[in-house]
């Protein structure tokens, strides 16, 4: 994998020259975000799986008995989806810049929805207050 990403590297880096600015940078957070997604699984599935899948292996012939807990096992894998597709939204500048203005109008809405309300609100609320 190592091998395969540092050819890509190198090859991507020769052939980056005959693109545009935009294009290279677009292609550099691609490439950025490739990596992520692929230390992903070894993070989350492959490292916290391994000691559990070994241990039937090595720890009997050692004479030491195991009890593993495997419940955080479970959280570790349920981590993966979102980690590796939040990860590419949070590399890429245009999946960014998207989920920025939806947050923007997602907020600006309910402003907007709270000061109605607000606003139908307020008489009732000052001719309780005075009375």
């Amino acid at each position: 994998m190592l091998y395969c990403g540092l050819k890509m590297h190198f090859n991507m880096k020769k052939e980056l020259k005959k693109f545009s600015v935009p294009q290279q940078r677009l292609q550099r957070q691609f490439f950025y975000a490739l990596i992520v997604q692929s230390l992903g699984p070894t993070v989350f599935l492959v490292l916290p799986t391994t000691p559990i899948l070994l241990s039937p292996l090595i720890l009997p012939n050692m004479g030491i008995e195991y009890n593993w807990q495997t419940g955080w096992l479970y959280t570790l894998l349920g981590l993966y989806p979102p980690f590796d597709s939040i990860g590419f939204m949070l590399i890429v500048t245009e999946y960014k810049k998207v989920i920025r203005s939806k947050f923007k109008e997602h907020d600006m809405l309910n402003f907007y929805v709270f000061q109605t309300r607000l606003s139908y609100c307020y008489p009732i609320i000052l001719t309780v207050v005075s009375q």
